[in-house]
């Protein structure tokens, strides 16, 4: 608040001219907000600047352009006439660009802003007030002044130790002590929170009259049932909220909070029910440490340390379980059985492998009598002449190499019969 009422002054006294352009723009962009809304991709600061750098540039060319064609004596007075033609539009436009550019900085030169960039802009213009720079440093020394200084005078010698390297001017010291002698019957330093109420009704007025409703104070918080914190209670609180001594026994009452800490359990047991708050806890692995906590809802939650189970010995029971047979089971053979055994199926075993290399023996032979056999019936049907250009010559058939053959109307067998003989 202090800031803020500090901040306003110095503006309406030593810089009246920022305050009425804050104010001019703010009704100027209201009533155009009201009049046609547009969605603006980008701020309309940054498109001002843009359009402004741009005829800036465009000037200093022009410029150049003439200056430099003026000492070459390669202008004639038509080209000259075109060239301040053409700087003259240009500065009225940049003209016209500074002065949309100063309208935008000074909507957002509120209470909460610095306004450092609205002086850049601004600093060719007469009669701009003082700078926010130099506003921002006399309110420094008239906070400073307002929460240390005990006098309602602010005096010359005061002023210029808090303010040793500032250059005061007549008008500067002259606000400093009109403002400190007028808000320091309000300021009361090292004072509880309630004892600047006086402030906050002074700086409200000040700042609605001025038209900043926006930072405006509330004398007391708000607090809605929504947002109520839940209700802590331990041992001690209990005793705050009942202020009393609580009769736990005769002639043995508690007196104060300390020894309410010293007695949690005989305490608790006055309000609750402590064998099914301890049920309640052992259930959910916890020892209640005396803290109960109650939301707006009407659940209280119980707050305890986690019990861990204690290990407990197995080996008790390891030394009842029934202990395991050891002994190898019985069995009918005996070693000269066991000898008798094993000679059979030696045998049984070698019996085997001859059977197995017998049959791939007369698999080996029928294989080689059956390529025999279709080789020579081949050899049979072969047409003459293909049968000379192998070298042999076309005759009668022979007939050592002709398959044996039964009746007539039998048909010749093209395979040879072959016996397996397995043991």
């Amino acid at each position: 608040m202090v800031r803020y009422l500090l901040r306003l002054l110095f503006r309406l006294h030593l810089a009246p001219n920022r305050e009425q352009r804050y104010h001019a723009a703010k009704i100027m962009a209201a009533n155009e907000n009201a009049a046609k809304r547009e969605i603006v991709r980008q701020s309309k600061s940054k498109q001002l600047k843009g359009r402004r750098n741009h005829v800036r540039n465009a000037l200093r060319k022009q410029k150049w352009e003439l200056e430099k064609k003026s000492k070459q004596n390669k202008l004639s007075n038509r080209q000259g006439d075109g060239y301040h033609k053409r700087i003259e539009y240009l500065q009225s436009v940049l003209g016209d660009l500074v002065r949309d550019d100063l309208e935008e900085l000074a909507l957002h030169d509120g209470l909460d802003a610095n306004g450092y960039e609205q002086d850049e802009v601004a600093a060719s213009i007469a009669q701009s007030g003082v700078s926010a720079r130099r506003l921002a440093s006399l309110q420094g020394v008239l906070k400073r002044a307002l929460w240390n200084e005990p006098d309602l005078v602010l005096t010359d010698k005061l002023l210029a130790q808090y303010a040793i390297k500032l250059d005061l001017s007549i008008n500067e010291t002259f606000v400093l002590k009109k403002i400190h002698y007028v808000m320091k019957p309000f300021v009361l330093p090292d004072q509880p929170n309630y004892c600047h109420l006086n402030l906050l009704f002074f700086g409200n007025a000040v700042l609605r009259l001025c038209g900043y409703d926006q930072f405006t104070m509330l004398y007391a918080p708000h607090v809605s049932t929504g947002s109520l914190y839940s209700l802590s209670m331990d041992a001690a609180s209990l005793f705050g909220m009942f202020g009393k001594p609580l009769e736990i026994k005769r002639d043995h009452g508690v007196k104060s909070a300390i020894d309410a800490r010293h007695n949690k359990e005989k305490v608790f047991a006055c309000l609750f029910d402590m064998n099914a708050i301890h049920d309640i806890c052992k259930k959910n692995g916890i020892a209640f440490i005396y803290r109960l906590d109650i939301s707006p809802a009407n659940d209280v939650t119980m707050q305890g340390l986690i019990v861990k189970p204690r290990q407990v010995s197995m080996y008790e029971q390891r030394l009842k379980q029934a202990k395991p047979n050891l002994q190898p089971p019985s069995t009918q053979h005996t070693l000269d059985t066991l000898k008798t055994d094993i000679s059979e199926a030696e045998k049984e075993r070698n019996r085997m492998a001859k059977t197995n290399c017998d049959a791939c023996n007369a698999l080996m032979k029928h294989r080689r009598a059956m390529k025999d056999t279709d080789y020579a019936y081949h050899s049979e049907h072969m047409p003459p002449s293909l049968s000379q250009a192998h070298g042999k010559p076309a005759g009668p058939k022979d007939i050592s190499n002709t398959p044996p053959t039964g009746r007539e109307d039998e048909p010749s067998k093209k395979f040879a019969d072959v016996k397996w003989s397995g043991s």
